[in-house]
Formats: C-alpha cells, sequence, structure tokens
C-alpha cells in the first residue's frame, strides 16, 4: 500500500532543495561554456599532498621511471650517454638512502634535468608545475580537472627562499598587493611552501620580504584548478588604454593550451577589444601548450612556416603549416576514401563529418582576422609554444618582439601518469626546429631589448610601458602610410611627358 507525499513539512523540504541545486550561473557568455567555477571541498576528502609513499617502494618506481624515460626520450646519443648502468647503481644506492619520498624525488628530478633536454622533469604533487600538466588530460572537461589551493602566483626557487616571478590578475597575490620579487619566507611563522602552505584552505599570515623591509600580509586562497585559475587571470588583465587619441588593447595570455584557451582569446578580442587601433599580447611567464590554433587569429591562412620534427622512432619528419587548412584538407581526402568503401551504416556518420570539415575549411579562409599592428612582450619566463608563436611573428613580419630572451624550451612533451596520482614523469619526446631556427637551449631574442629584473626598486613595469610607446607609433605610421595611399596625387609627372630617346650608333659603340 502506497501513500502520497502531501505532507507540507516534505513539500517544503523539497521545495528548498530545488532551489539550491538549480540557481542559475552568473557568469559571462565567453567565459560560462570554458571555465567553471567549483565549491571548495569538505574536510573529509583526502588531500594528495598529505599522502606518503613507503620506502620499499623507491626502487620499483625507480626502474619503472628509468625505462620510461630511457624509451621516450627523443636524442638517443643522450640517452646512450646519460642511461648508463654506472647512474642507475647510484641512483639505486640514494634511492635506498632515501628518508622520505620528497629526498627521493628530488634526486631523480636532478637526474633528468642534467640531461640538458627541456620537458624533462620528475615532478610530485608538491609542485605547482606537477597540479597545471595534470589539467593537460582533461582539457575537455572542466568538472574533472584536479583542483588545488593556491593565492594565483608563479614563484622561482633560489638559495632556499621563494620569490614570487608572476602574479595572476584579479587573485588573492593581486589583490593583496603581492607583486614581482617579493621573497615568501614565513607563512603562519611557518617557512613558506607554494603547496604546503595553502592545503588546509585557511587564511595565512605571510612574512614577506621587500628591498629590505618585512611585511605581514593576510591572504586567503581559492580551492581552483591551475588551468581554470590562468584563464580567469587572461579574462581579468583584458585593459583598453588610450594614448594620444588612440585605443590600444592589452591581453596578457598566460598559456596556450588547447581549443579553451584559443577559443577564450579568438573571444576577447571579438566581443570585449572591438574597433581597437593597436594589440599589446603579453606572453610573459606561465605555460606553453600548442600555438598552431593560434594562428588563425593574427596570420593569413597562406602564411605558413617550415617546422622540422626530430622523433625517437620516425627520426625526422617536415611539413609546412598554414594554420589548420593542410590538416583540414588531409582530413577531406582520407574521408573520399573511407566514402567510397563504406558500408550504409557508417555513411551517414562519414557524411555528417565531411560537412563539419567543409564547413570550417569555409570559416578558415573567411575569418576575421587582427590585421592590426602588434607588439608582443615576451621574457626569461616565456616557454615551449609561447617561444615558437612569439618566433612566428619575427619570420612573417607581424610585429616586434620587445622583452628579454625567452627560455630556450622548445620540445614536444609526452607524460607518463602514475596511477596512485604521487607523480607524472614528464618526458622530451621530440625535437622541433622553425624555418631552420633552433630553439631549444638558444630562445627567441627580441627585436626591442627590455630588462626587467626579478629585484626592481619601482613597481612600474617597463617592458609594459615600453610596449605602449612602440604600439602608438607603429599606429600612427600606419595612419600616415594609409593617408599617403589614398591621398589624390595632383601634381603632373614631367617625367612620363618626356620621350625615350633613339639609341644612336654612338651609343651603341
Amino acid at each position: 500500500m502506497t501513500r502520497s507525499l502531501t505532507h507540507p513539512f516534505i513539500s517544503l523540504v523539497l521545495l528548498l532543495a530545488l532551489t539550491c541545486f538549480c540557481r542559475p550561473s552568473h557568469a559571462t557568455p565567453t567565459t560560462q561554456r570554458l571555465i567553471q567555477h567549483h565549491k571548495a571541498p569538505s574536510k573529509k576528502q583526502p588531500n594528495p599532498c598529505l599522502r606518503s609513499i613507503k620506502r620499499s617502494c623507491f626502487p620499483f618506481i625507480l626502474r619503472r621511471v628509468w625505462q620510461k624515460a630511457k624509451h621516450m626520450l627523443f636524442d638517443r646519443k643522450v640517452a646512450k650517454r646519460h642511461f648508463t648502468k654506472r647512474s642507475f647503481t647510484s641512483l639505486l644506492r640514494q634511492a635506498k638512502r632515501a628518508k622520505n619520498f620528497a629526498q627521493f624525488a628530488q634526486r631523480l628530478d636532478l637526474f633528468l634535468r642534467q640531461t640538458g633536454i627541456s620537458h624533462t622533469r620528475f615532478l610530485t604533487t608538491s609542485q605547482m608545475d606537477y597540479w597545471f600538466l595534470r589539467n593537460l588530460t582533461q582539457n575537455d572537461t572542466p568538472h574533472k580537472r584536479p583542483k588545488l589551493w593556491h593565492i594565483g602566483a608563479q614563484y622561482t626557487f633560489k638559495r632556499g627562499r621563494y620569490i614570487i616571478r608572476a602574479v595572476y590578475e584579479g587573485y588573492p597575490a593581486d589583490e593583496r598587493g603581492l607583486r614581482r620579487g617579493d621573497v615568501l619566507k614565513y607563512a603562519n611563522g611557518r617557512p613558506f611552501h607554494p603547496v604546503h602552505s595553502f592545503q588546509r584552505g585557511k587564511t595565512q599570515q605571510l612574512t614577506v620580504l621587500r628591498q629590505g623591509r618585512r611585511y605581514l600580509i593576510p591572504v586567503q586562497p581559492v580551492y581552483e584548478s591551475l588551468f581554470n585559475s590562468m584563464l580567469f587571470a587572461t579574462v581579468n588583465s583584458i585593459q583598453r588604454i588610450e594614448r594620444d587619441n588612440k585605443h590600444i588593447g592589452y591581453i596578457h595570455l598566460w598559456h596556450m593550451c588547447h581549443e579553451p584557451a584559443f577559443q577564450l582569446l579568438k573571444d576577447l578580442l571579438a566581443f570585449h577589444l572591438p574597433n581597437i587601433d593597436g594589440l599589446i599580447l603579453d606572453l610573459r611567464d606561465g605555460y606553453g601548450g600548442n600555438s598552431y590554433g593560434f594562428q588563425e587569429i593574427f596570420f593569413h591562412y597562406k602564411q605558413g612556416v617550415h617546422v622540422k620534427v626530430r622523433q625517437r622512432r620516425k627520426k625526422t619528419y617536415a611539413y609546412t603549416t598554414n594554420d589548420h587548412l593542410e590538416t583540414i584538407q588531409w582530413e577531406l581526402s582520407r574521408l573520399k576514401k573511407k566514402l567510397k568503401t563504406s558500408t550504409p551504416s557508417q555513411r551517414p556518420l562519414l557524411q555528417a563529418r565531411w560537412k563539419v570539415l567543409q564547413k570550417q575549411r569555409q570559416q578558415l579562409k573567411a575569418s576575421p582576422l587582427f590585421k592590426k599592428p602588434v607588439v608582443v612582450v615576451i621574457n626569461k619566463g616565456s616557454r615551449s609554444a609561447k617561444e615558437g608563436f612569439a618566433l612566428r611573428f619575427r619570420l612573417l613580419h607581424r610585429g616586434p618582439l620587445l622583452g628579454e630572451r625567452t627560455k630556450g624550451a622548445y620540445t614536444a612533451g609526452g607524460f607518463y601518469f602514475a596511477r596512485s596520482g604521487h607523480y607524472i614523469l614528464y618526458v622530451g619526446t621530440a625535437g622541433i626546429t622553425l624555418n631552420g631556427h633552433q630553439l631549444e637551449g638558444q630562445g627567441v631574442r627580441p627585436d626591442i631589448q627590455v630588462p626587467s629584473p626579478l629585484h626592481s626598486k619601482t613597481r612600474q613595469d617597463r617592458q609594459k610601458r615600453r610596449a605602449i610607446q612602440v604600439i602608438t607609433s607603429l599606429i600612427s605610421k600606419k595612419i600616415v602610410s594609409n593617408n599617403d595611399r589614398h591621398k589624390p596625387n595632383t601634381k603632373t609627372d614631367r617625367a612620363s611627358n618626356i620621350t625615350p630617346k633613339r639609341k644612336t650608333d654612338k651609343h651603341r659603340r
């Protein structure tokens, strides 16, 4: 026998539940489909930073990492020279002597760094790079991206101290006045650590050293994935600067990872910065990603760069990248062959894919490109895809590079994730050159050198101030050239009325 739920108390509970779980989102349309906010975790949820690995597991982890790294590394000569029996026995001895997992991981990471190849690291949960790289596997599912308590800053570790290298716009570090060059010494009286100091989610009293003075700054961390936090910081960095009746746009692109970052930059230029006369594209610090899709915004679809890729198994292969046009045409030719040999059940899916690719090709050819002047700002923290993207601006004469020489870390990286989630093996799997320029170990030299030391006495951004001066001069030159081009020619050319003299026998002799 069943009873109907007509009690007033039960209906009230159901109404409250519906109002709590069906709250509308207040995010803007541009960021709503790319990024999602998440609630803070409960106290019962385990924190991976607090987990520990038994010392008996260290030799097993070493053997697995050794085999994977030796197999994945693209340079065979470096692998033969570096991965020897002598180095393995010394590492195995150090692994047995290590007191904890942090000490073991530090020695293994140092060994991989000594190869001299970028993107070759052993990262654990106590490092910020680990939490960003974990997001790359879930780039299409925002709710599955691993989250972390942080204040929105990047650090460098020098002489046993953490120094702020960059600050995310609109995040706690930026709101509380922390800036580049600040030394973070203590958090609530304990030695500062960028991950462990904020893992409880409570407000921390930071002891900051700045120009010989000591400051106490309370900071409340946020619980977000670094991937999403950098997308939010890109949105918060937008500025519209007016100089000499010219409208200049400014965007700080924190990473170039996959479709979310590309679509975000495209939407910001279309909806948030319309009708600007020039753009300052800031590629300083942050992380890399994949820069091929970003060419659609700033370059013509026919402009391409010769790319040469060196791998371990396939050795070397080369191609010319014209944005995504060549790949789309290759996929269309492949689908055309499949349609001829496909069954009636497979044909509808292939035809739908054919229509999508044709639409993408039409949009690519007719896509609105940003043709106005651009100045690209780089520094020592610009790495990976940002270096290749900056070099394209120089090779294709699109705009000047301003700042400092980049890091010189331009290889394709491969991942090996531990099932337990304690570590990530990051290995350089391919070397890349652009138009014969090798960026690995060399970096990109700027056209306009503007140094920006880590410990600066002034709070003003020298590189950004210089970029504003350069972009205003470029805009004014473009306006003058356009006026000269459309100016009517009132003066008659005298040389056009003179008939050329015939060559006589004297001239021939």
